[in-house]
């Protein structure tokens, strides 16, 4: 190798350290819906995780406060007692914001936009099932329940809010305290009749079959 080839190498490798690229961190994206937050949580495995990294990222876009949490699945846990964990959960979220509307969406869920009609509903609860379709045409007659929203929110109504706390729900005569409470055989009277009040005037009897 020549002493040109050298010195060449040298003033080419002197140019190209001045242009590496630089690394730039990507600002937050800020939040321009004040009146509401979503939220949701994921467990741990790679599925799960993933979507919520992917949720994320799709809820700040979009201009919305986020609250993601990862939780723990305990051994033995099924997919239904994960489930059971959702109220008791948007109820906390309810608590830390009172002021604004709190949404749910299921962790593998994306949300394009929030319509006004929704963002600045006068409806204490609503919610859309996954699909948005017909509950007949999708099966619910062969299933033990029959709503099973992927997205639902909780307004910041006095009603909303003693609703999702339990407080407007009673058991057997009794108020329901905790609103993820697991609901067995022991909860029935005569081994089967559960008496469920909402308010001071519904009632309902629910037979165990």
């Amino acid at each position: 190798m020549s002493n040109l080839d050298y010195q060449g190498g040298e003033v080419l490798a002197a140019l190209e350290s001045q242009f590496v690229p630089k690394l730039v961190a990507k600002p937050k994206p800020e939040i321009t819906i004040k009146n509401a937050i979503v939220c949701s949580f994921y467990t741990s495995d790679d599925y799960y995780k993933s979507h919520g990294s992917r949720l994320r990222a799709n809820l700040e876009e979009l201009g919305i406060e986020v609250d993601l949490r990862e939780i723990t699945k305990k051994e033995g846990e099924d997919w239904a007692a994960i489930c059971r964990k959702k109220v008791g959960f948007i109820a906390e979220v309810c608590a830390a914001n009172p002021d604004k509307k709190v949404f749910w969406i299921d962790v593998d869920c994306e949300l394009f936009s929030i319509p006004d009609f929704i963002l600045n509903s006068t409806a204490d609860i609503i919610g859309f099932q996954r699909g948005f379709s017909n509950p007949t045409k999708i099966g619910y007659e062969n299933r033990g329940r029959f709503w099973e929203p992927c997205f639902w929110g909780i307004n910041n109504t006095p009603q909303a809010r003693k609703m999702i706390q339990g407080g407007g729900v009673a058991l057997n005569k009794e108020k329901l305290e905790d609103p993820s409470q697991l609901i067995t055989t022991t909860n029935l009277v005569n081994d089967k009749f559960l008496v469920v009040q909402k308010g001071k005037k519904n009632y309902f009897l629910l037979s165990a079959e």
